[in-house]
């Protein structure tokens, strides 16, 4: 998952030190000013570049899609003030980064013709939908089995969280895709 597994790595950090002193702690962590007065979806955006530094590889292309797209799928915390937020809903955009993050790599793949689609196209497309469905219900299981709150993230440990999420949302979707 190369860039994807650093950039939500990153994105899991911002939510720690938001869940230990809120939007001010952010704006501090990031020496970026009046974050906390922007709305969530302004404040999001803002800080793009720190959890998906611009590069060109295309691992960093996937990563940054993931991430722009989890906001775009967050209408509910959009317009509220990022100081505003908890943690749960900064989770919310972390949880739909990382599965964003599986999908696109599994799209990537299909384009790349390493994963082949049936040639009917209304059975691909009803096949994308229920791979993306799946890639979101095994991430957040693997978030659950795991017990990863924002409030639980110790310095550091940010990368080997987002690892073992990445890890048992593949055996989930392994798991599955064994039984079917």
């Amino acid at each position: 998952m190369g860039a994807a597994r650093n950039s939500s790595a990153r994105l899991l950090n911002v939510a720690r030190v938001f869940a230990s002193g809120g939007a001010r702690a952010v704006e501090e962590y990031l020496s970026i000013e009046n974050l906390s007065k922007k709305t969530a979806n302004e404040a999001f955006i803002a800080i793009t570049d720190f959890v998906c530094p611009d590069g060109g590889p295309q691992d960093e292309g996937i990563a940054r899609s993931a991430y722009i797209s989890a906001i775009e799928e967050s209408p509910e915390i959009a317009e509220t003030k990022f100081e505003d937020l908890n943690s749960d809903q900064i989770m919310v955009i972390v949880e739909r980064t990382m599965a964003n993050a599986i999908f696109n790599r599994i799209t990537n793949d299909i384009g790349n013709k390493i994963i082949l689609l049936p040639q009917e196209r209304s059975i691909s497309d009803n096949l994308i939908i229920q791979v993306k469905d799946f890639v979101k219900r095994s991430v957040s299981d693997a978030i659950t089995d795991l017990k990863v709150k924002a409030g639980n993230i110790r310095q550091g440990d940010s990368l080997k969280i987002v690892d073992q999420v990445y890890k048992t949302a593949f055996d989930i979707m392994v798991s599955a895709g064994e039984d079917e």
